[in-house]
């Protein structure tokens, strides 16, 4: 009886351990909500601490490859001129290779703006490698 309890206890440890490490998972905010709570909060800073060393950015006015301090303060500027009042995520996705991507409406006042952003493993930490934030007509 004692050899049929151990042999349960060693199949079903790794099966519990599993399932206690993706519940910790779930419940850990990730990269892409730190993002998008920056991006409702108009906060260039936070955001900017998840973009890679050079970043493909867009915004009106400015569109380019740009490093990570350049891209700040093109964004600092952005949001200094367009004062957020909301952004809602339309769409996120993920590709096979961990890129994870977001789609959402920006409003700033009376301007509508479609935001997207793709976020890369790069060295173990998920980085902002492309950023676009585009005026709707």
């Amino acid at each position: 009886m004692a050899k049929n309890s151990k042999l349960l206890f060693w199949f079903f440890l790794p099966l519990i351990i599993l399932g206690y490490n993706q519940d910790c998972r779930a419940q850990k905010p990730g990269v892409t909500d730190d993002i998008i709570s920056a991006i409702k909060a108009g906060d260039a800073g936070r955001i900017s601490a998840h973009f890679h060393t050079a970043i493909d950015l867009t915004v009106p006015g400015s569109a380019g490859i740009y490093s990570k301090n350049q891209a700040q303060q093109i964004l600092k500027v952005f949001f200094k001129d367009h004062k957020v009042t909301s952004f809602e995520i339309k769409f996120k996705g993920n590709s096979k290779d961990g890129s994870n991507y977001a789609i959402g409406e920006l409003k700033c006042g009376l301007e509508r703006f479609r935001v997207y952003f793709l976020v890369k493993p790069t060295n173990s930490v998920n980085l902002i490698h492309q950023l676009q934030i585009e005026k709707e007509e």
